[in-house]
């Protein structure tokens, strides 16, 4: 047998199904509509905030400094009187953990 019957018309169902309002307009544009996109690039910033919020005070600062702002390595090192090595493994394992917490949800 091909397939399951359940699993065609389940198929078929999804294939004829109109689609909401958001899928019309991606698909007949290819995009989202500039009012759209800056609501999703709000939501997706706020979830990255949210994330940062949760990393421990040591890796927030690292993460802040280095990846928002983009100062340099050893500009952070000097004013957490760190080694610019600790700086770069520390940085490593924030960005590392902010994926995993981003991509679990």
């Amino acid at each position: 047998m091909d397939g399951h019957p359940r699993l065609k018309v389940l198929s078929s169902r999804r294939a004829t199904r109109p689609r909401t309002r958001y899928e019309e307009i991606r698909h007949d544009h290819g995009h989202f509509p500039a009012a759209i996109e800056t609501v999703l690039a709000k939501e997706r910033s706020n979830r990255l905030w949210n994330a940062i919020d949760q990393l421990p005070e040591e890796s927030r600062t690292i993460v802040i400094l280095a990846g928002i702002e983009e100062q340099e390595i050893g500009e952070v090192a000097r004013q957490l009187d760190l080694p610019a090595g600790t700086v770069k493994s520390r940085l490593f394992r924030a960005r590392n953990r902010l994926r995993k917490m981003l991509t679990d949800n």
